[in-house]
C-alpha cells in the first residue's frame, strides 16, 4: 500500500513540475531518480554493479546535464 501511495504521489508532484516549470528541465530532473535507485541498491543492499551499469548512468548523466544546459 505504501509503495502504491508514493508512487501516485510522486506521479502527481511531477506533473505538477511540468505545468509549472520547462518541459527540458522536468525531464532531466525526473531521469536522475535512476541514480538515486543506483545509490540506494548499493548503499542498502550491497549489490555489486557492473562496468556496464556504470558507463549506462555515465551515459545518462551526460544526456542530463546536456538537456539542464
Amino acid at each position: 500500500m505504501a509503495s502504491g501511495l508514493s508512487g501516485a504521489v510522486s506521479w502527481m508532484f511531477y506533473y505538477l513540475a511540468l505545468n509549472g516549470g520547462a518541459v527540458g528541465t522536468v525531464q532531466a530532473v525526473a531521469k536522475l531518480g535512476f541514480l538515486v535507485t543506483l545509490f540506494f541498491s548499493r548503499v542498502v543492499y550491497k549489490e555489486k554493479i557492473g562496468k556496464r551499469i556504470l558507463i549506462g548512468y555515465a551515459v545518462i548523466i551526460i544526456g542530463v546535464l546536456i538537456l539542464l544546459f
